[in-house]
């Protein structure tokens, strides 16, 4: 269940990203797609792929970093666990294994362009987006953190007692207090004797 709605996530997160870039940053996938794809025949498939690889080969603009940090931040808000940023993170892995498969499937030879390039800017693609995605996580742990400790404050004030006689603190609640012998529980039916008589 885990798995299935991670990868559901990841899918979601790269149709936002490419429609973002498509609207965007047209300019990058036109520069993509004619240096890379355009002789290859296939004008609407090349143009496609073009779209989701100008989400990796176009971090050098600020447009791209912004969509691919604001679409990870999405995807860690969906996800909404302490390791979020595997929601981020698995994202771009997933958009890489789309490309290798469109290569594989669709273009000459499995010819990968500008491959240890693409790894890289995948790798730190992967990374904007794992660190983005982390944010809701985080958020999240020191929310629960802070009441967890809201409700230990609490049970220890519960439990704590002060004799309003001498001033004693005491972390539970005695019935009377050992110092000067006040009755601290007022629902006790215990008597203090006094000293020559302590047991009856």
């Amino acid at each position: 269940m885990g798995l299935g709605r991670l990868l559901l996530i990841s899918l979601l997160v790269i149709s936002i990203s490419s429609l973002l870039s498509y609207f965007i940053t047209p300019d990058i996938i036109k520069l993509i797609y004619t240096v890379k794809y355009q002789s290859y025949g296939k004008p609407e498939l090349g143009y496609f792929i073009a779209v989701l690889e100008s989400l990796i080969q176009g971090l050098k603009d600020a447009r791209i970093i912004i969509i691919v940090a604001a679409t990870s931040l999405l995807a860690g808000f969906l996800y909404l666990k302490n390791n979020s940023w595997i929601a981020g993170f698995s994202t771009y892995i997933i958009l890489l294994i789309l490309l290798l498969i469109f290569y594989y499937r669709f273009f000459n030879g499995f010819n990968i362009p500008d491959a240890p390039l693409l790894i890289i800017n995948i790798l730190f693609t992967a990374t904007i987006g794992g660190v983005s995605s982390s944010i809701p996580g985080v958020a999240v742990y020191y929310r629960r953190r802070r009441g967890l400790e809201n409700v230990q404050t609490v049970e220890y004030t519960e439990t704590a007692t002060t004799c309003p006689e001498c001033g004693v603190k005491y972390d539970s609640k005695p019935l009377i207090c050992v110092k000067c012998g006040l009755k601290l529980n007022q629902t006790s039916n215990i008597e203090l004797e006094s000293d020559d008589n302590c047991a009856k």
